[in-house]
């Protein structure tokens, strides 16, 4: 279901109407793939690039410091995405949470922070 459009930041392109979507299977299979295939090139790369997300208002921003989060966040002015692997020690898992066309993003991070904690008391 991706479909890549346009280059980050082309704003000709996105004037055009031209953007790129994806769909919350198709980030799940990713995810699911980077963690089959965590120890093996070029996926542990891409999981050591996730982990140093410094961007930590989604996800990661209810979890305990000592949580690895390994995420990738979106953003644009009537989207928050945020997917990732968080990897705890007794019970790691995936979590894809795209939204649009919200109101309060703040809320909206702090909506995908409840839903990563929530997770991670799952057993």
């Amino acid at each position: 279901d991706t479909r890549l459009e346009r280059l980050m930041l082309d704003n000709d392109a996105r004037a055009q109407g031209k953007e790129n979507y994806t769909s919350l299977n198709d980030c799940m299979n990713f995810l699911k793939r980077l963690y089959q295939q965590r120890t093996t090139e070029p996926y542990a790369t891409m999981l050591e690039i996730m982990e140093g997300q410094t961007l930590r208002t989604k996800i990661p921003s209810k979890l305990s410091t000592d949580i690895v989060v390994a995420n990738k966040t979106g953003e644009l002015d009537i989207a928050e995405n945020d997917i990732g692997l968080v990897l705890t020690k007794d019970n790691p898992f995936a979590l894809v949470v795209l939204t649009q066309n919200f109101t309060n993003t703040e809320a909206i991070r702090s909506a995908i922070g409840d839903v990563a904690l929530s997770a991670s008391t799952l057993k």
